[in-house]
Formats: C-alpha cells, structure tokens, sequence
C-alpha cells in the first residue's frame, strides 16, 4: 500500500492560491496515489502492498511477495509487532528504564543474544501479511498477545545482562547458576517454584534454565495488567522471586546506568537464503502474463504523483533563491529576471496538460527549464529540482482560463531555499560568482490580480 504524503499544513498559508483550489488539488493527488497502489499490485514483482489483512492483499501482490528471496525484503516493524514493542518500551519508560533491548528482525524464533542486549524478532512478524502467512503453520502461529508477553519475556533477558544481575550473589541464590547448561527435562512437571508467564506459548519454560526463569519473572513483573502480589501469594518461592524484582526497582537499580551494553551475536533475516514462500512453506501460483497497458498506466500515473509531491513539497514558507541556485541561474540564463521568462516561455508552450520543470542536467552541468506534456517523467540524466504543475487542475478554479494568472500565483509561494537543497543534492561544487547580485520574489504578471482569498502568507 502507497500512502500519500500530508500536504495539509499549506490550507491557509499560501497567496493567490485559495483554500478550495488546493483542497480540489490535493484530492486529486491522493485519488492518483490509490490508482498507483491499485496498478501496482496488478503488476507482478512488484514490492509487497503488504494490506492490513492477509485476505486483503492482492493475489499478484501475494504471489510475487512469495517469490521474492526473504533477503531482499525491505523490512521494519509494522502492525502488531510495531504497536508490541511500543507497549513495552513504553512499560520500559514508565519503570524510570531508560534502557532499551536492541531488538531486529532476523531468524525463525525469539531469543536474546548470550549476555548481549540485542533480541531476534522472526522476520515474518514484520507486518501483518506476512505474519497471517506464517500462521498457517501452526508452530509459528502467534497471536498479538502472545507477542506482547513474549516481547516482555526477552526484554527481562535484555536487562539481565544489561544490568548483569547474573552475577550477583541474591540473583543466584534465587534462580540459579546462569552459566549452567540448558535442562530438557524437569523434576517436576508443575513447580509452584517458579513464574509462568508465557503460558500458551510454552509452559513449563522457566524451569529450562535460570535466565528463562528470570525472564519469566521480570516479564510478569512488568506487565501492568498483571497482579502478582495475589496471584502467586501461596506459592512463596515463586512470589520471593517477584519481590525481588520489585526491590530491584524500588532501589533505583533499573534507573541506573547498564554495566553492559554488549550487542552479542545477531542473525539478521538478510543473511536468510530462499524466498519467502520457501521460508514459510508457501507455494505461490505464477500469475498471468502481464498486460502491456497496465505496465505504461502505472508508469505514467507514479510520475504524475511524483511530480505533485515534488511541486507541494516546494510551497509555502517563501525563502529566497540561495547562493548555489542563484550561480546555476547566472551560468544558464544570464540573470534571474532572464530566468523567469524562460518559465513563463516554457508555461505558454505547454498545452492544457502539463508540467513547467527546472532540471539539472548532469551531462551539462547546468540548469535548464522544460516544458513537459502530461504527466512526463523528467529525461535520463537530469534531476529535478522544481516541478510547476500546469494543468487545468492547478488553476481553474481560481484563474478560469487564465492560466498566466495562475502560474504567476503558484510562483508568489515557491520556497526558493527548498529548490536550493535540491541542487546542493546534485551540484555541490557550485559557487557563488557574484556578491552584488540581488533578486526579489517575482511578482505578477500585469494582465491579471492574484487572488488573496486564502489569507496570511507563510
């Protein structure tokens, strides 16, 4: 799914351009932005939408996403996962913690680095879709609430060896010798001894080793929901052990500076070979050949929303050109006033659909202006640096058939500094070559008012 980019903060600040005109425009723009997601999943290899259900996703867009190498994917937590470790960083926070797991996303299962702070997430609890598709085999399959309790779980691992309680005397007298290897099998089947607080996860799971024990207490501990103090009052080791934890807190010793920030050993789902159906044991069904059309559609309607975002990007909150901009106008056009002619040259000569585009062209190493028909993506070997939208669209409903008029006004609120940082982008190396050269903002054109009925100036 593409998400159009927030260009409300321009209601109300932009001069000659009225609020109804730019509310019209911006509808537009995100109406382009849903037929570019809608074209793109019909197109196979194209990225993941990745919807918010499994069921949502496009079956182009499952199919290709079930082909791709499980290293290729641009991953970041999203969903359930994004809103868990939210929940426990902010549990983390309210404790006074100002330490953080260093968790990432990588192999097949949760685990905490050996005395490191750095805690495996499986890759494909990244979003929601690939998590729907790892929950058809049952082994893998989590819920949001368990996710959040194992989220805990890692994070009382994590400040364990943060914090190297380990080591102390009172943490071993209580849960054991850390460095003892992990037990397959347990004295008992249920031990009052212990805090089970994965549950439908795992039971028993503390009783494996004394980290897992800790980690199982800390994150009963830290869940605000949890009432402990009742739940385990008649079992007294177990409770002993929360107490601890709570003595812990109320002594400032989570509050404190981490003796150890030690990563540990990390396995980043970059390094996973296969693709994803492989991964998850998915087989993916190779669509149909793909329509030449939907091809150049798509291709069309991404520059048609490129270049909106590039001409909102570049309105309001006027700045004058800089010292970089004005050279590159003074080696192209002689002079800045010789510049907005060619502008202005270049609006006439675009018909009724288009796009008025400064470039840098890097071949040349210059500036030049282009008169772009439709929705033309800027040639090979240029880059953009100003966009001004031409079409009807952009004017009409202020101007009527008065374009001139509206691209004067669109030209009252360019941010000159912001087409400045651009060109420091691409061209660097330009210098200032004349101190006494000044500019002024251009004003309108003679033939026709600029409106002002959108208020204050930015």
């Amino acid at each position: 799914m593409i998400a159009a980019k927030d260009f409300s903060h321009l209601l109300g600040s932009l001069t000659g351009i009225s609020d109804r005109a730019l509310s019209a425009h911006l509808e537009l723009y995100r109406q382009q932005v849903a037929r570019l997601s809608a074209l793109g999943a019909a197109r196979p290899g194209f990225p993941p939408g990745l919807g918010e259900t499994l069921g949502g996703a496009p079956e182009r867009a499952l199919a290709a996403l079930l082909r791709s190498p499980v290293a290729s994917l641009d991953l970041e937590p999203t969903g359930p996962l994004a809103e868990s470790l939210r929940t426990v960083e902010g549990e983390l926070a309210g404790r006074g913690m100002s330490f953080r797991p260093k968790w990432y996303l990588g192999g097949d299962d949760f685990w905490t680095a050996d005395r490191g702070v750095g805690v495996n997430i499986p890759w494909f609890y990244a979003n929601i879709t690939l998590w729907g598709l790892a929950n058809r085999n049952e082994q893998s399959a989590y819920t949001p609430e368990q996710m959040l309790r194992t989220l805990r779980h890692e994070a009382g691992h994590a400040v364990c060896y943060a914090f190297e309680l380990w080591r102390e005397p009172e943490w071993v007298g209580l849960f054991g010798d850390s460095l003892e290897p992990y037990r397959e099998s347990y004295a008992v089947g249920d031990s009052r001894a212990h805090v089970e607080y994965l549950q439908g996860v795992s039971r028993h799971y503390p009783q494996k080793h004394p980290d897992e024990d800790f980690a199982e207490t800390f994150a009963c501990w830290l869940d605000p929901a949890s009432i402990w103090e009742q739940q385990y009052a008649e079992w007294p080791v177990a409770l002993a052990k929360l107490q601890y934890v709570q003595a812990l807190w109320l002594q400032g010793r989570f509050s404190s500076n981490t003796v150890n920030q030690y990563l540990g050993r990390t396995e980043p789902y970059t390094r996973i070979a296969g693709t994803v159906g492989q991964a998850l044991g998915v087989v993916a069904q190779a669509p149909a050949e793909e329509p030449l059309v939907v091809t150049k559609e798509w291709e069309t309607t991404r520059n048609g929303v490129c270049l909106h975002e590039a001409f909102f990007e570049v309105l309001g909150g006027v700045e004058p050109p800089g010292e970089r901009f004005l050279t590159g106008v003074i080696l192209a056009f002689g002079g800045w006033e010789s510049y907005l002619a060619d502008l202005r040259r270049c609006a006439r000569a675009v018909d009724e659909h288009g796009w008025v585009l400064t470039l840098w062209d890097e071949r040349e190493g210059r500036l030049e202006n282009l008169a772009a028909e439709g929705d033309t993506a800027p040639p090979l070997g240029t880059r953009l640096l100003l966009a001004l939208d031409l079409h009807e669209h952009a004017f009409m409903l202020d101007y009527g058939a008065a374009k001139h008029v509206g691209f004067a006004a669109v030209l009252v609120n360019v941010n000159w500094g912001l087409v400045e940082y651009r060109l420091a982008q691409v061209a660097p190396a330009l210098s200032f070559v004349d101190d006494s050269f000044a500019v002024e903002q251009p004003e309108p054109e003679e033939s026709g008012e600029v409106s002002t009925r959108s208020g204050r100036k930015r």
